[in-house]
């Protein structure tokens, strides 16, 4: 078996050098041949195409979830054949191999595309394939899938990572756009594989100088009830994040940005609060008690009377406790086990 798909592969090579030979030998090989040279590229594709559908769902439901692993706490994913993986580590493994598996199922869809021409000369029998479907429906569903699915969870990288817009969030911007590029001129047969590389590259890199002129989109941390208690997140950009009922009870938050942030029955009780910057925060229903917020940034008092404290709440010079913190809390936003 082995023997003769080799041979087909061989007849196949000298076929695009443009010989008379090689169009010879592919002429005389049995039809017998041809037909499990085809069925075999047909199960690889396959396979690796269930495979790519596979990691592309893991990434897409990985990436889906609150932003919480990205501040580098303990938080491991279970990565399908690699084990626990750092989310960090996920989102530099993961688009590398997504474009891997793709452009691995590439060459054996082009294979196979070959192998077809050759069958038109000498009809073959073909096992049913997603490749060699006749269903309009599967060949269009196919055809999407194969167009958007690489390039779109490639954005999706590239969205996760916009918290980081001066870091990776870039490259991984850049490389989304090549492999869209990519996508867009691998229809086009008239133009060699290395010209295609080099628009792919050139996409890139233009992509690149656009972003260094007019600056990396930039996107605020979805944290909405995450558990960051002890954490240390020293020095931390959370402006503008969404941290309503998140569990910040004991977390080292020193110069943390909290500008525009969204803090509605978040838990802070026991964090270190030195130098961080409130201004212009939601803190309605915020749990300050026994926080010292005596040399926090940028706190008014409406945003403290929004607030539950207590007597033990340490406010800035300026700031009066109110009267509400020393009667009994309304039964919101419970403090988390």
């Amino acid at each position: 078996m082995r023997s003769v798909i080799r041979r087909v592969k061989q007849a196949f090579t000298a076929e695009a050098a443009g010989t008379r030979r090689s169009r010879q030998g592919l002429s005389r090989l049995p039809p017998e041949a041809i037909g499990k040279a085809i069925n075999e590229t047909d199960k690889q594709v396959n396979g690796i195409m269930l495979a790519f559908l596979g990691a592309a769902a893991f990434c897409v439901l990985s990436l889906l979830t609150p932003d919480s692993a990205l501040l580098g706490g303990s938080e491991k994913l279970n990565v399908p054949l690699a084990g626990p993986v750092s989310f960090v580590g996920f989102m530099i493994i993961g688009p590398l191999v997504l474009v891997l598996l793709r452009a691995y199922l590439e060459i054996y869809i082009a294979h196979g595309k070959r192998l077809a021409l050759v069958a038109r000369r000498a009809p073959a029998k073909r096992d049913p394939t997603l490749l060699s479907a006749q269903n309009t429906f599967l060949r269009v569903a196919f055809t999407l899938i194969l167009s958007l699915l690489l390039p779109l969870t490639l954005f999706l990288f590239a969205w996760k990572a916009a918290v980081f817009p001066d870091d990776w969030g870039v490259s991984l911007l850049c490389v989304a756009i090549a492999a869209a590029v990519g996508h867009l001129v691998i229809p086009l047969r008239r133009v060699s594989w290395r010209s295609k590389v080099a628009l792919c590259v050139g996409a890139g890199l233009v992509s690149a100088c656009v972003i260094a002129i007019v600056g990396a989109p930039r996107r605020s941390f979805n944290l909405f009830r995450a558990d960051l208690a002890n954490q240390l997140l020293v020095g931390r950009d959370l402006k503008g994040a969404n941290l309503n009922r998140a569990n910040l009870k004991g977390a080292n938050l020193h110069l943390v940005h909290f500008e525009h942030a969204w803090l509605i029955e978040a838990h802070l009780e026991g964090a270190v609060l030195e130098f961080t910057h409130f201004e212009d925060a939601w803190l309605n229903a915020a749990h300050l008690e026994g926080a010292d917020l005596s040399l926090a940034a940028g706190l008014t008092q409406d945003q403290i009377e929004q607030a539950y404290g207590d007597a033990n709440t340490k406010l800035p010079p300026g700031l009066t406790r109110p009267a509400h913190w020393l009667g009994p809390k309304p039964g919101v936003g419970a403090a988390p086990a």
